[in-house]
């Protein structure tokens, strides 16, 4: 079987070229908000609230629109 280096397996997707790149920067970022909670621990107290206000608002709206759609 003829393995080609610079494509992969045949009939495996490739891995994209800018593959790297993000996990460089989401790994980066993560350090960087986990240094932010080091030094100020009430931004994770803001951020869990932040997240409990998201998820209520969006089972608001999507109570809103059942009830539209029930009539």
């Amino acid at each position: 079987m003829d393995i080609k280096l610079n494509r992969g397996l045949p009939g495996m997707p490739t891995i994209p070229a800018q593959l790297p790149t993000i996990l460089f920067v989401l790994g980066g970022g993560s350090i960087a908000f986990g240094f932010l909670l080091i030094y100020n621990p009430n931004l994770l107290v803001w951020l869990v609230a932040g997240l409990f206000f998201l998820v209520g608002a969006i089972l608001l709206l999507t109570g809103m629109r059942a009830k539209r759609l029930l009539g």
